[in-house]
């Protein structure tokens, strides 16, 4: 999409035979907290026509690794929501017909919390971190030459790994840890056998305890970032 978004720009614009400039002396990052899924050469697939100007001149193996380091804080979060929906499916079918409605309440009550927060990080990231900063790119895009299109992505990347976390590495490990809780709680019910959900309702008091600790400390370190004042309003809520 975002290769799509240059090109249109780039077919707005008088050609510049001086336009090019080349920038193949940027090295290459390091891996982040969250382990890096490929080298995202494969995203560039989607583009039906191709630009008039190589890819690798804007859209190089430097920069579609940093795309790809991005990537899995999104995924984290729409993974944890899919898990929350299947852990909600499981205890509702759990307690239908039962005679005890405060059966699995304990689960159910942390499914609550837990959905709460990874709606919210799944929210920001999607919406204001990243459909946000791409909204600002296509608008900067109409009134650029080449390199003022460089100029723009680069700031329009800067700006992505700066909301998605990636920038600040504790910041993301604070983040990871929230949804290690999730994932550890969601494997407890698996299935929804009795055996699973009674294991569950038997951990959810330390599972809870261990979420919420781990939520206070992202919190904290959210504090401690400006730039996610979004995120923060959300879960503070």
């Amino acid at each position: 999409e975002i290769a799509t978004a240059l090109h249109r720009a780039w077919e707005e614009m008088e050609e510049r035979a001086d336009g090019f400039a080349l920038r193949m002396d940027e090295p290459t990052p390091e891996p982040g907290p969250l382990a890096a899924v490929g080298n995202g050469w494969e995203m560039l697939r989607v583009v039906a026509t191709p630009p008039p100007w190589p890819r690798s001149m804007l859209l190089g193996e430097v920069v579609m690794a940093r795309y790809a380091a991005v990537t899995p804080a999104l995924v984290l979060a729409l993974k944890a929501q899919m898990e929350m929906r299947k852990v909600w499916g499981v205890l509702a079918h759990a307690r239908r017909g039962e005679p005890r409605p405060e059966e699995f309440a304990r689960c159910n009550a942390l499914r609550v919390e837990m959905a709460f927060v990874v709606d919210a990080v799944h929210e920001y990231l999607q919406r204001d971190a990243i459909e946000g900063e791409l909204a600002r790119l296509r608008g900067r895009l109409a009134d650029e030459d080449f390199d003022g299109m460089v100029a723009a992505h680069a700031d329009f990347l800067a700006a992505v790994e700066l909301r998605t976390m990636v920038a600040a590495p504790d910041l993301l490990a604070a983040y990871g840890a929230v949804m290690v809780v999730v994932a550890q709680f969601a494997a407890r019910v698996g299935a929804g056998t009795l055996g699973e959900l009674a294991t569950a309702e038997a951990a959810a008091a330390s599972d809870s305890a261990e979420f919420a600790a781990a939520k206070e400390h992202f919190v904290v370190k959210l504090q401690q970032s400006e730039p996610h004042a979004d995120l923060l309003a959300r879960l503070v809520l």
